[in-house]
């Protein structure tokens, strides 16, 4: 995911909304990707991508009260929000999943 952006300028799509939504890190967001001059920062996918900004997901692993297990883990369907039909033909969740997965179980 940290090489995601290299994924754009490889195929010259560095200015492509479209593609910046998931190869970047908060892209259209107050606190996010602008371009590379600006944001150089946030040309990745780090955690903020898949989890949000941290909210529901620390406050689960934190043991906040109200805060359930299915707001708080990812699932592998959240994957599919980038890796698309479209965008990602080949993905396979199951193997990548075995890649990504971290924390405790």
């Amino acid at each position: 995911h940290a090489g995601a952006f290299g994924v754009l300028l490889e195929h010259k799509h560095q200015y492509n909304p479209r593609c910046l939504r998931c190869h970047t890190e908060g892209y259209m967001t107050a606190d996010g990707y602008v371009n590379q001059e600006l944001t150089p920062d946030y040309a990745k996918v780090a955690c903020d991508n898949c989890h949000g900004q941290g909210d529901l997901h620390n406050r689960f692993f934190r043991k906040e009260p109200g805060i359930s297990a299915e707001q708080g883990k990812l699932r592998k369907v959240d994957c599919f929000v980038c890796h698309d039909e479209e965008n990602s033909p080949e993905f396979n969740a199951e193997a990548y999943w075995e890649k990504i997965k971290h924390g405790k179980e």
